[in-house]
């Protein structure tokens, strides 16, 4: 897995414009997509509930949210009430998915800081580094 940090104008590109592969309706009609769309989303969550429950006790304890309301993009965000998402594990898998569900989709996930994982890579945004673990920070302080 490729980990790298990415700057400010990086991150206001990724997390404002929200625009990752969006499909060419040339090529495939808006059916598809919304095809494409709905099983990427759907296995994106099926991981994240396969990692929650290693998050806390309460299964009601609302630990993410997944927006599905980005329409013609391959851009899924998810925003967390803790930092849990920053599991190597989960990440790992999550990048797998990325990649699982035609030409390639980026998720978004959220807290204090940003990743955006993406079928070649996990790029870290680290707007509150003392929350970052040490697997990733070291990771990112040797740049791979």
């Amino acid at each position: 897995m490729v980990i790298r940090r990415c700057d400010e104008v990086e991150y206001e590109r990724h997390f404002n414009l929200r625009n990752f592969n969006p499909p060419d309706y040339e090529a495939i009609s808006k059916e598809q997509f919304e095809d494409e769309f709905g099983t990427a989303v759907s296995a994106v969550e099926g991981v994240l509930e396969k990692h929650s429950k290693s998050w806390g006790e309460d299964p009601d304890a609302g630990d993410f949210t997944v927006y599905v309301g980005h329409d013609d993009t391959r851009f899924i965000d998810v925003s967390f009430e803790h930092s849990g998402f920053l599991d190597e594990t989960l990440l790992s898998e999550l990048q797998k998915e990325s990649g699982a569900h035609g030409p390639g989709w980026m998720i978004c996930l959220w807290f204090t800081n940003w990743v955006f994982v993406t079928p070649s890579e996990v790029i870290v945004s680290p707007q509150d580094p003392e929350e970052l673990p040490e697997w990733l920070s070291v990771r990112l302080a040797i740049g791979m």
